[in-house]
This record gives structure tokens, C-alpha cells and sequence, in this order.
């Protein structure tokens, strides 16, 4: 969580560039499938109930908290609702994974 923040508000001017359209939603969508897995792990260590319903909220909830937080926090980042979504379709990839494994475990 505190590698997502970091990156998220900092500048990235001199990072490398990339010559693929919309890269940066693609790792937006990697960084948020990893964390997904992350916290549904840590809700699942804790034996918390409904931990795929809890990690989506917080996952989720945590990529809107970011992305309202870059244009105040930083003068080169800006708000995208397209970072939204990559960010939510991660999640959703890591959940229907999840959930496809855990039917096939309980068939």
C-alpha cells in the first residue's frame, strides 16, 4: 500500500516512456490485481467474514482515495476516472480468479 502511494504521488515526468497506447492502465490494472490479492490474504490472515466483499471495498475504495488525492497533493499528477476503472478491473480480475478457484476447490 505505501509502494502504490508513493508511486502515485510522485512525479513521474522523467520516468521512461512507452510507446504503447494506455500502458499506464495496464500497470494501473497489474498494480491493483496484485493488491487485491494482498488484502483478500491479510482479510483472510485475520479470518475476517466476507473478506472478498471487505478487500473489494478497500481496494477499490483505496484507488478513488488516490486518484482524488493527486491533483491536491502533487502540481503534475492529475485526477483520471480512466485510472478509476483499470484500477477496478484489476480488482474484479483478481476476484473472479479468486472465485473461480475457491468453486473449483469446494466441486
Amino acid at each position: 500500500m505505501t509502494i502504490i502511494t508513493i508511486i502515485s504521488l510522485s512525479n513521474l515526468d522523467n520516468a521512461p516512456k512507452f510507446q504503447f497506447v494506455h500502458v499506464d492502465k495496464l500497470i494501473h490494472c497489474l498494480i491493483y490485481f496484485i493488491f487485491y490479492l494482498l488484502v483478500f490474504n491479510t482479510t483472510k490472515i485475520y479470518k475476517l467474514k466476507n473478506s472478498l466483499t471487505i478487500s473489494i471495498i478497500f481496494s477499490v475504495g483505496f484507488g478513488i482515495l488516490i486518484e482524488v488525492c493527486q491533483p491536491i497533493f502533487t502540481l503534475n499528477r492529475q485526477f483520471e476516472i480512466l485510472d478509476i476503472l483499470a484500477n477496478t478491473v484489476g480488482v474484479f480480475l483478481m476476484v473472479t480468479l479468486i472465485s473461480s478457484r475457491n468453486s473449483l476447490i469446494k466441486n
